[in-house]
């Protein structure tokens, strides 16, 4: 995925939205290659989507009550 899909993809997103899927796709994999950017983007884009689907989405609720513990 090219940067500007990402964004495309992620402008409808809020900030909070954003940073938890950012979270999630992190953890996973920490990009350090081209391929690894695309694989994290996508990551990002389909964690979004889970989570607005169903908003108990298990990475999304996971990731969301440790932002939150640790603000």
């Amino acid at each position: 995925m090219m940067l500007h899909q990402f964004l495309t993809a992620t402008a409808t997103a809020d900030e909070q939205e954003l940073r938890r899927a950012m979270a999630a796709a992190l953890a996973m994999e920490i990009p350090n290659e081209p391929a690894g950017y695309g694989r994290f983007h996508r990551r990002v884009v389909d964690q979004i989507d889970a989570a607005r689907k169903d908003p108990r989405h298990i990475v999304s609720a996971r990731i969301g009550s440790r932002l939150t513990s640790a603000a």
